[in-house]
């Protein structure tokens, strides 16, 4: 079972006028914070690793994950529960769920230098400028991190202080008159405060942030101090 916190004694049902008429313990004096044991998780993936041990100077690690992982609460200290009395509704991606993830990381030693296919004999002065020159990379690439659109405060009045907002039916990522850009990427159209009242009917991480590409790229070079010893 998941470890997972919110509040309990919230009212039973959505609806004006104080709380205390629709809570089922209205003499503990109001809703409290509860922890217990009754979240569930899921994880599925397929995972491929291409190696490629050191040879003619090159080495390389490629690895590629597809995977889908699901839960009720991914941080129970970070999200509060909607709704105590329907847990079902708190089902969605985890918040650190990565459809597609691919890493790359190689290092290729160049063919300048003594022992190498170019400028095999050098003197000590070429030696030292072209010989033992090694580039290396760090490629990153993976989808979003899912996320919600939040109501804003206890708009069902119940008690419960994270609610989610409401989706109007437009697209949030592609709509007529919205154009996607760096600076927004979700069309704000897409979504509202819910009714006075109501719960959202925005679910639990069902929107995908962006993309996030990322590269390192490294130069180095090696100088042999003894046989056993090396500056880089």
């Amino acid at each position: 079972h998941q470890f997972l916190e919110g509040k309990d004694n919230i009212g039973l049902v959505p609806g004006p006028g104080p709380i205390s008429a629709r809570q089922p313990y209205p003499q503990w004096g109001g809703p409290e914070p509860f922890e217990w044991n009754e979240g569930a998780s899921s994880y599925n993936a397929l995972q491929v690793a291409l190696t490629k041990s050191m040879s003619s100077g090159l080495s390389f690690l490629a690895s590629y994950t597809w995977s889908k992982s699901m839960d009720t609460s991914s941080d129970p200290y970070g999200t509060t529960i909607e709704n105590y009395y329907n847990l079902k509704g708190e089902w969605g991606l985890s918040t650190y769920n990565l459809t597609n993830m691919f890493v790359f990381s190689g290092v290729y030693q160049l063919p300048f230098g003594r022992g190498k296919s170019f400028l095999t004999k050098p003197n000590s002065f070429v030696q030292a400028m072209a010989g033992n020159w090694n580039i290396g990379s760090i490629v990153t690439l993976d989808s979003g991190l899912p996320f919600n659109a939040l109501a804003g405060g206890d708009v069902a009045n119940v008690g419960s202080p994270s609610q989610r907002g409401e989706r109007t039916g437009l697209n949030p990522y592609s709509t007529s008159g919205f154009t996607l850009t760096k600076k927004q990427w979700l069309n704000n159209a897409a979504f509202a405060a819910p009714a006075q009242y109501t719960f959202g009917n925005e679910h639990r991480n069902d929107l995908v942030g962006p993309a996030h590409k990322n590269v390192d790229v490294n130069v180095f070079k090696n100088f042999p101090i003894t046989e056993h010893a090396t500056f880089q």
